[in-house]
């Protein structure tokens, strides 16, 4: 009975691994019942992971920029690194090597009114993705003077910003570290799952920030901050304090150091952590899981910190 049931299971293994297969090469064809199997056609399902075939990627699209107000740039597995330079013009460039099962991927370029998008575009057959390796990167080239919007996307790759002044910026990745330095605008958005948000000197009007298994490590000054992580710890160094911070945190400790100028009314709550200042305070009110107090001699914005199975601190930088 016990080798019957063994071989079940190994049959059911099987099958679904052929399914699998399949859905992966046929899509919807194999879904909806359209498909008729030759015997050639069975080749396309040999889980061969050593049949690659290694192109040399180095595409660059230009456009003349006229009345941009909106940059978007999306790639998978491609690293977006975003580079001011002192041409009228917006460019980009997708360079490195894949080695894959199909075609390569290519730089598709669009423009849309006002808004130009760059996108890192692979063939429509999933089984020409299915198994492959890169060293891919997607540099998008803006114009020293351009001040406007800018969205990045990115999967199984990072996103990197550096020196610039902008309105609003919108930054999502997946399995990626976004990495922000010298920054200012107006507006900050910006998420990652099983990635880290990494943001050194940025300023911000208003900042909204959030993670999935990724911590969130910033210093400057967000501006009115909403910040919140599942399975990701939040470290804050301000400099300056010109909005309401509030800090949310699910298995992640949340650590606050301000400048010794900054005054704050602070709260601070944890189901089943520790909370901990080293600064000099005007006690509120102390109850277990919550505690309220004062920095500083008048107090110019609100903070509140909240963790349900992490650590929380409040220093001096």
């Amino acid at each position: 009975m016990k080798g019957f049931v063994i071989a079940l299971v190994a049959i059911l293994i099987i099958s679904l691994m052929v399914c699998g297969g399949l859905i992966i090469v046929y899509g919807n064809d194999f879904l909806k019942g359209n498909l008729n199997l030759q015997i050639d056609d069975w080749k396309d399902l040999a889980f061969d992971f050593g049949n690659y075939d290694t192109y040399e990627v180095n595409d660059t699209k230009t456009s003349d920029g006229v009345n941009i107000n909106k940059l978007t740039a999306s790639s998978v597995v491609a690293d977006i690194e975003v580079i001011k330079w002192d041409k009228n013009e917006f460019s980009a460039t997708f360079i490195g090597e894949i080695s894959t099962r199909g075609e390569k991927p290519y730089l598709k370029m669009t423009e849309n009114g006002s808004t130009l998008s760059f996108e890192i575009k692979y063939p429509d057959n999933a089984k020409n993705i299915s198994n492959f390796s890169s060293s891919l990167k997607l540099y998008v080239y803006v114009p020293e003077n351009y001040s406007n919007n800018i969205s990045l996307n990115s999967v199984s790759g990072n996103i990197n910003v550096t020196s610039f002044e902008v309105s609003q910026i919108s930054l999502n990745s997946v399995s990626g570290k976004i990495l922000l330095d010298n920054i200012t605008g107006n507006d900050l958005v910006a998420s990652t799952v099983s990635g880290m948000l990494d943001f050194n000197e940025v300023y911000f009007t208003s900042s909204t920030l959030s993670t999935t298994s990724g911590k969130i490590k910033l210093s400057g000054d967000p501006g009115k901050l909403n910040a919140n992580t599942v399975s990701g710890d939040v470290i804050l160094s301000l400099y300056e304090l010109n909005g309401d911070i509030k800090i949310d945190t699910i298995s992640g400790s949340a650590d606050l150091y301000l400048d010794k100028n900054i005054s704050a009314d602070v709260s601070l709550s944890s189901i089943s952590g520790n909370y901990s200042t080293g600064m000099p305070i005007s006690l509120n009110s102390s109850k277990k899981g919550h505690v309220s107090f004062i920095v500083g001699d008048h107090p110019t914005a609100s903070v509140e910190m909240t963790s349900v199975s992490g650590g929380i601190s409040v220093n001096e930088n």
